[in-house]
């Protein structure tokens, strides 16, 4: 839903109303966050893989909570600042799939990604409408909620207490790692 408010309602609306912006400026705003984002995203994912995704997904939902930060409430300068964190933020969407997978069972992979599909592409469609009926009733409360929960979720990857082992699974990693208790015949 963020990224709904951010595209479709923070930026063309804060700064059309706000700064008086054009549409070849929000448009250059918007271009600002995806040009980071496919700059950004390589050099993240290859940081979560010497990292591990828990601990570079936090440090992404902290940034994102930034840009939301100064997107909703600084001036220009500052929203500009925000689109660029913006994209960095969208650059971690993969990075869930990299938590998922850690404390998944092998054998339930597959559908908890397939689950999670569902409910990225569900968020990209429900997100314009929730985004929209909560900014008309609660316009200036939104972006502190996102913001809030965006921290909260990023505070706990950081600090370890969201990512539990995995209950009933091996402790064995998908690709075949250690940690398997497979009784020897005998």
């Amino acid at each position: 839903m963020s990224y709904s408010t951010v595209e479709q309602f923070l930026v063309p609306i804060r700064g059309s109303r706000e700064f008086g912006l054009d549409r070849l400026g929000i448009a250059r705003l918007l271009m600002l966050g995806q040009a980071v984002d496919i700059v950004a995203l390589l050099p993240l994912g290859m940081l979560a893989d010497r990292r591990g995704a828990p601990p570079v997904l936090g440090g992404v939902l902290l940034t994102f909570a930034l840009a939301l930060g100064l997107l909703g409430f600084g001036g220009l300068p500052l929203m500009i600042a925000g689109c660029g964190l913006f994209g960095l933020g969208m650059a971690g969407w993969t990075l869930p799939l990299g938590v998922l997978r850690s404390v998944t069972p092998a054998g339930r992979v597959a559908w908890r990604t397939a689950l999670y599909r569902v409910a990225v592409d569900g968020g990209v469609c429900l997100g314009p409408l929730l985004s929209g009926v909560l900014a008309t009733r609660h316009g200036r409360v939104l972006p502190g909620v996102l913001i809030a929960l965006l921290v909260t979720t990023g505070v706990a990857l950081l600090v370890g207490i969201a990512v539990a082992p995995p209950s009933g699974g091996s402790g064995a990693c998908v690709d075949g790692g250690s940690g398997s208790s497979a009784p020897s015949g005998g």
